[in-house]
């Protein structure tokens, strides 16, 4: 497809900007995270990497029009109403040549509605020189949300104090099947060309419908 440029929206601290910048692309990336931006440059140039990082919300920047554009780790989870998913994918057109690509990392909708019990899973655990601090993260489909419901307990365990405080923090993470993906990317002006799974696992799979647990859309501008 001759991609040479690359944007990479949501791009947190650069996890895949970064990695792809050292195969040789021009790659810029944006995030609506000024401490995550500050961070992506820090490492870039930690690596001698040169990669433009600029804040920005990915519903409305435009940072110019590229060979091919990056959402991943269900960053578009992120946007939770119809309205502003629709925005979102337009204003990708806009950053996007015609003949431009867009690939999108996002968990199934499918897949999600069946495990409505939801899942536990540890997330951060580290030791510091305050104390010791785990997160646990429970998530739950929402049916009435089409979403889920994930919710992190973070228990802190001071060295010096005998009892454990907990705080809580409640988001929600939208999902879509891929018929629904299909539409809305097809309506925002792209044409769908593949759906695969296993993104999130580092390697790209047959979509297996309902039995995939992620969805990872890959489509062009028309």
């Amino acid at each position: 497809y001759g991609v040479r440029t690359v944007l990479d929206m949501a791009c947190g601290t650069g996890g895949h900007a970064l990695p792809i910048a050292r195969r040789g692309y021009q790659v810029t990336g944006g995030d609506l995270s000024a401490a995550m931006i500050a961070e992506a440059m820090k490492k870039a140039r930690d690596q001698n990497l040169s990669v433009a990082f600029h804040q920005g919300d990915m519903r409305t920047a435009c940072h110019g029009n590229f060979d091919a554009l990056i959402c991943m780790n269900n960053s578009l989870g992120h946007i939770t109403g119809q309205e502003d998913f629709d925005i979102t994918l337009s204003n990708f057109r806009k950053n996007l040549k015609t003949g431009g690509l867009l690939f999108i990392d996002h968990f199934n909708g499918a897949f999600m509605r069946e495990i409505k019990s939801g899942y536990a899973r540890v997330g951060r655990c580290l030791t510091t020189e305050q104390g010791v601090i785990v997160d646990i993260e429970r998530s739950i489909y929402s049916e009435e949300l089409q979403s889920l419901i994930i919710t992190t307990n973070t228990y802190t365990q001071k060295h010096a104090e005998v009892d454990t405080t907990v705080s809580t923090d409640v988001f929600q993470m939208k999902l879509w099947t891929k018929e629904q993906m299909d539409e809305a990317i097809v309506k925002a002006g792209f044409r769908p060309l593949a759906s695969y799974d296993g993104v999130m696992s580092g390697k790209l799979q047959e979509f297996k419908g309902v039995e995939s647990p992620s969805l990872a859309t890959f489509a062009q501008a028309v």
